[in-house]
């Protein structure tokens, strides 16, 4: 065996180590914490069709959703009726970033449930970024809690998406987490794809609703859940520590309050009882250009590393945890996206393989189920656990679809390399992923999608000290 392939073996066992020991540190928590909070993975896909209740515990805490906007009227209308329906007492805050459709006006449709509030961005002030337009709406929120004369820590903010539609009452389970502890400053909900109609789509929901939301509930286990996307939640102390503008200009704003949560030592935590479900997007070209931005914005937080281990709040078990997932497409995504096709090469062709026994058949035989169990196997217990997660797709379609993971994973493959470029090149812009229809055409006067109707006005909540709820851990 000659250097090259010397040193070709150790890197590759190092990626492949670090890879598994990644995905199993925590996805098998994820399910430990799952069946600690009394929801198996089977019943989690059950809660998106669950009926709102009116009397859920809120345990004394108000809630107020920003909801940013940019040409939203596909959606807009369908998410309004959703958190207005299926969230009680919430006010909902929509900020329209220059639109120049009917977004303002659908928003204004809602107004008369004394619930939903419309914040207009012109130009020269539009379209500057998510991070400006949250960071307009919480101006408005903290003007309103100062107004009421409410505790700030009994206040939590949510960031949704124009697409996204929480399960119902899960402010309630959102708000459990929160009263349960009081280090707890931010909380992801774990995504789910809807509009799951073709194999593009079913991929992406496969991706979100298995490895990646297992993966997220286990990191509860430390307290280091990822924020970022659709269903975030924050307390407003935390925020108000973070700064004036707590949301940054960078790619990922929502990933970057989560590094600074982290840094304050705030807890970030999850919940398995509720879940944000999201439009997957059907255009390969727009899933490239969004995963890219994913990238780029994961790949360029390793420049806070410093910053995390300097925190003399972050744990040392959280802190390991957080570089580790910071790590993850240097150290695995990006070498392993060669490393899989070389020795895939080498196996075909038999060129670079050890000349002692390497290309016996029985040697090139033994490489290959090396090269396949690396390969697949964490897809193979992707779909395994899909299969468990998502209860109408059964098990051999979900191993069927593990199987094509590998050319699906190119996508991937592309958008790291492409979101390095990027990187080198000092390129941040970003194009904003169009939004298809899904509730019929869109309409005014707050229709409520599927033809529910909606709540009449209602008081915001008093947000007054609750008593002392149950015990819930």
């Amino acid at each position: 065996m000659d250097a090259f392939q010397l040193t070709t073996a150790l890197i590759t066992s190092v990626v492949i180590v670090f890879g598994l020991l990644s995905i199993t540190s925590i996805t098998l928590p994820g399910i430990r914490e799952t069946r600690k909070a009394g929801v198996a993975m089977a019943r989690q896909e059950g809660l998106i069709a669950a009926e709102p209740d009116a009397d859920a515990e809120l345990y004394g805490f108000g809630f107020y959703f920003l909801v940013p906007g940019l040409n939203e009227e596909e959606v807009i209308g369908g998410t309004l009726s959703s958190l207005l329906k299926d969230q009680p007492g919430a006010t909902v805050v929509v900020i329209d970033d220059g639109s120049d459709d009917r977004t303002a006006e659908m928003v204004r449709s809602y107004e008369h449930t004394g619930r939903v509030e419309l914040l207009s961005r012109t130009f020269p002030n539009a379209r500057l970024g998510k991070g400006k337009a949250l960071n307009h709406g919480i101006e408005w929120v903290r003007a309103d809690v100062a107004d009421r004369g409410v505790d700030t820590s009994k206040v939590i903010v949510a960031v949704m998406d124009a697409d996204g539609r929480l399960t119902a009452n899960a402010t309630s389970a959102v708000a459990g987490e929160f009263a349960a502890d009081s280090s707890v400053g931010g909380l992801q909900l774990v995504v789910r794809i809807r509009n799951g109609d073709s194999l593009s789509l079913s991929f992406q929901d496969m991706e979100f609703w298995s490895m990646a939301g297992l993966g997220q509930l286990g990191r509860m286990a430390v307290g280091s859940v990822g924020v970022g996307g659709n269903g975030q939640f924050a307390r407003l102390a935390a925020l108000d520590e973070v700064g004036a503008e707590p949301w940054s200009d960078s790619l990922t704003e929502d990933f970057d309050l989560g590094i600074t949560l982290a840094v304050l030592g705030w807890r970030t935590t999850s919940t398995p009882w509720a879940c944000v479900t999201q439009q997957g997007v059907g255009d390969l070209r727009r899933l490239v250009r969004r995963r890219t931005r994913w990238y780029q914005s994961r790949m360029a937080s390793m420049r806070r590393l410093p910053e995390l281990a300097r925190s003399r709040y972050l744990p040392t078990g959280r802190f390991l945890e957080h570089a580790a997932y910071l790590a993850v497409p240097w150290v695995v995504s990006l070498p392993w996206s060669l490393l899989q096709q070389y020795l895939l090469f080498a196996l075909i062709t038999g060129h670079g393989l050890p000349s002692a026994g390497g290309t016996s058949p029985v040697g090139r035989v033994l490489l290959g189920v090396v090269w396949y169990v690396a390969s697949f196997t964490p897809h193979v217990f992707r779909g395994f656990v899909y299969s468990r997660r998502a209860c109408t797709v059964p098990l051999w379609k979900a191993l069927a679809m593990a199987h094509l993971m590998i050319p699906w994973s190119y996508v991937a493959h592309f958008a790291a390399w492409r979101a390095l470029a990027r990187i080198i090149l000092r390129r941040n812009s970003w194009a904003k992923t169009q939004r298809v229809a899904e509730d019929g055409p869109a309409q005014l006067g707050g229709a409520a999608a599927g033809g529910a109707e909606l709540p009449g006005p209602s008081a915001k909540p008093s947000l007054e000290p609750a008593s002392d709820g149950p015990d819930l851990r």
